[in-house]
């Protein structure tokens, strides 16, 4: 008892502090960009409702609701309205002259009673169009949501490369203002001055074409989106410290699963559809029952033929519609169907070799682009090194203004490289779990 009295206040410790654990310290769930940039996220979570691209596909869905009402409508009832009204006159001869004007109304129905199935088929295939549309929507919102983090994470490189950049023009500066100094000692020439002007010179221009990619980079983003709020586009710090021990905080592709396509979707909707067609065009020369029916006023003689009256008829019956001969186009359009569905088979088995092969190539380059990775940390730390040591020669006299500064440009294009080789890695994994239907985007 004595013990468990000893141990309760360290538990309780452990149990208080275990929320409060650092964000950036664990790792992410499946390693998508969103999870370390709060801001991809937002967009992420609604851009399905202001990009400009998906409410067009939304309309194509309206489209194809639309279609699949007219389809159903043929196998309901047509009713049809007919008013008449005119000025009738009448001048028979051996008698008086007739001016009266008349108002006669009729309406009729059809309805199908048996069409060989025709008409279903036709209703399947308007029901296949709107799978088809909400198949092509959510292939575009797959697509969308992989340009949209790729978009924003090349505006996050762009945003890091100004940054390293105006670090870099701090530098330059500094160096331009220590070479003055020497110039006035007399420890440098004018041609060295000189050459830290033009340094300086350099990299303000550099920043200047940096920052004008940059904005118009932004607002394209902004328009394809639809999002209008400021964006930053800042790295966050957790994302820096990712990169930095990526090796051990590498999010592996999961093995296995079922590959997802729209693609494949789309031709299995297509085949269906080609069978359908077969069906309809079977039944255009087979005999066709129609349940009919009208009522109508029209004017007769009276028996004498001496004067008019109105009369009301109503008509019930069964229609039957045998189209005998069509010209082999019937035969044609069965045949053009076969056609078409033979070769969306074929397609579909092309189509799905294919991705397996783009599934298999996908892993593969995940593990160069991670030895990539690695590659790029050793060349960013050499860098470093050098760029330490080449301060140190650079106040000694021992290297030129130039070679320095050199050195430093070498140091942010090996930060830049390695930043881009880990947002590349991240590039690929997103492909790879969209393939197999697993795309963490938040909803």
């Amino acid at each position: 008892m004595r013990k468990l009295c000893t141990w309760l206040p360290f538990v309780f410790l452990i149990v208080l502090a275990s929320p409060g654990q650092d964000e950036s310290s664990t790792l992410p769930v499946r390693g998508m960009p969103e999870e370390f940039f709060p801001e991809l996220r937002k967009v992420l979570s609604s851009y399905e409702k202001t990009s400009p691209i998906l409410r067009i596909e939304r309309e194509r869905e309206k489209e194809a609701l639309a279609r699949k009402v007219v389809s159903d409508g043929r196998q309901g009832w047509r009713i049809g309205l007919g008013i008449n009204t005119y000025s009738l006159h009448e001048n028979r001869e051996g008698g008086p002259f007739r001016s009266r004007y008349r108002f006669l109304a009729s309406a009729s129905g059809k309805h199908p009673i048996y069409h060989w199935g025709a008409l279903k088929s036709e209703s399947r295939i308007a029901e296949l169009g709107v799978l088809a549309a909400r198949t092509n929507y959510i292939e575009k919102q797959r697509v969308m949501t992989s340009n949209v983090r790729t978009s924003y994470l090349n505006l996050a490189l762009q945003g890091y490369a100004l940054e390293l950049a105006q670090k870099s023009l701090e530098l330059a500066s500094e160096n331009e203002a220590t070479a003055a100094r020497k110039r006035e000692l007399g420890l440098v020439t004018e041609v060295d001055l000189a050459e830290t002007k033009i340094a300086t010179l350099r990299q303000r221009i550099r920043i200047f074409e940096l920052e004008r990619e940059l904005q118009a980079e932004k607002r394209l983003f902004a328009h394809e989106t639809g999002y209008d709020e400021q964006l930053s586009f800042a790295i966050p710090e957790s994302f820096r410290l990712f990169v930095t021990d990526f090796n051990s905080k590498r999010p592996m592709a999961p093995i296995g699963g079922t590959l997802l396509s729209g693609l494949l979707e789309n031709l299995d909707h297509a085949i269906a559809i080609e069978k359908e067609q077969v069906i309809v065009a079977e039944a255009i020369r087979k005999p066709k029952v129609n349940l009919v029916g009208s009522i109508y006023q029209d004017q007769v003689d009276v028996m004498d033929s001496s004067q008019t009256q109105d009369r009301t008829n109503l008509v019930l019956g069964v229609q039957v519609q045998w189209d005998i001969f069509d010209g082999h186009e019937s035969e044609g359009r069965k045949s053009e169907a076969l056609s078409r569905k033979r070769r969306f088979e074929m397609q579909r088995e092309y189509e799905k070799q294919l991705l397996i092969l783009r599934r298999d190539r996908l892993r593969y380059d995940l593990e160069t682009r991670a030895d990539l990775v690695k590659s790029r940390q050793e060349l960013a730390t050499v860098s470093q090194e050098k760029f330490e040591k080449s301060r140190i020669e650079f106040d000694q006299n021992r290297i030129t203004a130039e070679d320095f500064f050199a050195y430093r440009l070498d140091l942010d294009q090996s930060r830049l490289d390695l930043m881009n080789a880990v947002v590349n890695y991240l590039g690929l994994l997103g492909e790879y779990l969209v393939l197999h239907g697993e795309d963490p985007t938040p909803r």
